[in-house]
């Protein structure tokens, strides 16, 4: 037996009052002398007797009926719990994307909303906690209403994290009996065996949720593999999660236009890549779709190619007029300038730089052609038959590609064209056999690293090679290639293999960015004093966190947008690209902890399969039956008995 106010259990010491005084008989008796006082004796005896009884019982039921009143103030109960103490509720439901998963009773999300709604229609004081929000002190109305408006969140928040929250919520409280429910999938998160921090000031109740079937088919992720002057092919990877294998159909659309369709055979918990081809020089707003209806948000996965803007190309030297020929204004933006006029701060603007037979290239322009090669600009260089190799060779160097060795005087023939290599895709129908050799008279010998040949001279020595860099490309030429020195400008190969030079040094933009991840976009786009960029899509729109440069503006997003889809950047109201944000993948994986094993075992954790089991369980052992009302009947019939005692007992 437990009391909500013990403290009145001290008036019970008054009761030693009347003990005391019934004790020194404070009345005292006078004597009264007869005669004959024989039989008066015996009467008197026998009445002292009866009345000596009858205050004892008196004194007794009295006292009784006083402790009973005093303990029926204190307020006694019967519970299984130690604590008299407010109870505070707090209760995370974790609303991530693997809780679409189905039940028997439907998704596990929507299913444990309702649950909760049940369980405590006739609960207050309830804080909530979601993977993106907090609500204090509800009510139970307030809480329904809350938990009606909730939906799911794609970014996921620890489960440390949520634990985190809740023990600072119950440090700041003060004689409150906390019961914590965890609602969840838990979907497997190793990360936490044994580091779960679990304090002893409250009760946590595990409620782990399960779906009926734990498989799923992805669509995970998709990239860019190849691409030439006319297409784009895209790589799609599709992964199979505890299912059976079986024929899987997927689509390629942009917007709502089917580009494709294709089926692959997906092996029990194996990813196969299926290939489509998309125009180059078109903008996209690409889906890609499977069908799966246990776990529905990794169905989708968007993409975009926006249209091909016209590509800066530099050419740095003398005698460039031939290149003017090859990047036309329709498709480019050419620039030439000599040596002495160079803007060197436009470098890092171009797509393509040509350094076209310096004598010499100074220290500066080394380092900035340098930064513009680290930032995504390719180079093309083609060495001067008199150059400085030692100026040559610090670029060399700077880019960590080589070095130039010696020249060579000795007329070739370029005989060899390298046509299985990407760079020719879509340039020859056929190999050709009868070709006019183009011819030099000195070229230089190299030393190159990761170098690919393109053109090679009949002793089989690249003429062009191709060296392949983390961002950019650059293009080395053995020798000049001005008319003093060889034929190759008169060659029909110089068109399209400068052509391909500009079209491949165009950067195609990201064509899908994760949601929750850090994402740094990199926009063209010249801003006015108070001009900011704006992302929207439908009726959604929000301003990113943006860094201003002089010709491009750095766009920073972390936890922003919160729904898959293509999204539009405006300037102003006016279109500048479009971006495909996806829904993280890592929760496809339908594998789950079992956090009995997870959770070490402790007096205050207990586990639960159904979120009605965990909230019984818990109100029963808040459950309190009060005894205040046995103890006022027992003060009542020890007033009767005294009422009766009085009346009826005579001496």
């Amino acid at each position: 037996m437990q009391f909500k106010h013990p403290e009145i259990l001290y008036a019970l010491f008054l009761l030693l009052i009347p003990i005391i005084i019934h004790l020194f008989q404070l009345r005292r008796f006078e004597k009264v002398s007869f005669t004959n006082v024989k039989f008066l004796k015996k009467i008197e005896l026998k009445t002292r007797k009866s009345s000596r009884l009858k205050k004892l019982l008196v004194l007794i039921s009295r006292l009784l009926l006083f402790a009973m009143l005093i303990i029926a103030f204190a307020q006694p109960y019967l519970s299984k719990t130690s604590k008299n103490e407010e109870r505070h509720i707090h209760i995370y439901v974790d609303n991530s994307l693997s809780m679409q998963a189905k039940g028997e009773q439907g998704e596990l999300f929507k299913r444990a909303i309702q649950d909760i709604v049940d369980a405590t229609a006739n609960s207050s004081n309830v804080t909530l906690y979601t993977n993106h929000n907090k609500w204090p002190n509800l009510n139970a109305q307030d809480l329904k209403n809350t938990l009606l408006t909730l939906d799911y969140h794609p970014i996921e928040k620890s489960l440390n994290a949520v634990m985190l929250d809740i023990q600072n919520s119950i440090s700041k409280q003060k004689n409150i009996a906390n019961d914590v429910f965890l609602i969840s999938d838990f979907q497997h998160i190793p990360e936490i065996k044994n580091s779960l921090s679990i304090d002893s000031l409250a009760t946590y109740n595990f409620t782990q949720l399960s779906p009926s079937k734990s498989t799923n088919i992805s669509i995970d992720s998709m990239y860019i593999s190849n691409r030439n002057n006319e297409t784009i092919t895209l790589k799609v990877v599709a992964k199979n999660y505890n299912s059976k294998t079986r024929a899987v159909p997927i689509s390629l659309y942009d917007e709502n236009v089917l580009l494709g369709k294709s089926t692959v055979d997906l092996t029990e918990n194996k990813s196969e890549e299926v290939e489509f081809k998309i125009p180059f020089k078109k903008t996209i707003n690409g889906r890609i779709q499977t069908v799966d209806d246990n776990l529905t948000f990794d169905n989708e996965l968007y993409f975009t190619i926006n249209q091909t803007d016209k590509i800066n190309v530099l050419a740095i030297g003398d005698a460039t007029r031939f290149l003017e020929k090859v990047y036309t204004s329709d498709e480019y933006i050419f620039k030439s300038n000599k040596l002495n006029q160079l803007d060197y701060n436009s470098l890092s603007e171009q797509n393509l730089i040509v350094l076209n037979e310096l004598e010499e290239i100074p220290a500066a322009l080394v380092d900035n052609i340098f930064d513009a090669v680290s930032k995504g600009s390719n180079l093309v260089i083609i060495p001067s038959v008199t150059m400085n190799q030692n100026s040559y060779n610090r670029l060399f160097t700077k880019l960590n590609i080589g070095s130039v060795e010696a020249n060579n005087t000795i007329e070739l023939q370029i005989t060899d064209i390298n046509f299985s290599h990407p760079f020719y895709e879509s340039v020859f129908e056929k190999s050709i056999k009868n070709f006019q050799y183009p011819r030099i008279n000195s070229y230089y010998s190299t030393v190159l690293k990761n170098k690919s040949s393109l053109v090679s001279f009949e002793n089989k020595i690249p003429f062009i090679a191709q060296i392949k860099k983390p961002t950019s490309t650059i293009y080395w030429f053995a020798g000049a290639i001005s008319s003093a020195n060889s034929n190759f400008k008169n060659s029909p190969l110089i068109v399209p293999i400068f052509y391909n030079f500009g079209k491949f040094s165009y950067k195609i933009a990201q064509p899908t960015y994760t949601i929750g991840k850090n994402n740094e976009i990199e926009i063209k786009a010249s801003l006015q004093k108070d001009d900011i960029l704006e992302i929207t899509r439908n009726q959604t729109s929000f301003i990113p966190n943006q860094q201003v440069g002089n010709s491009s503006v750095k766009i920073i997003m972390n936890d922003m947008p919160l729904e898959d889809g293509i999204y539009t950047i405006q300037n102003n109201e006016n279109n500048i690209q479009n971006i495909a944000f996806n829904y993280d993948r890592h929760e496809s994986d339908l594998r789950y902890s079992d956090m009995k094993d997870m959770v070490a075992k402790s007096a205050n954790i207990f586990h639960f399969d159904t979120i009605k089991g965990a909230f019984t369980d818990s109100n029963d052992a808040h459950k309190t039956r009060s005894l205040w009302q046995l103890f006022i009947g027992a003060s009542l019939l020890f007033l009767v008995f005294e009422i009766v005692l009085l009346k009826f007992f005579k001496p």
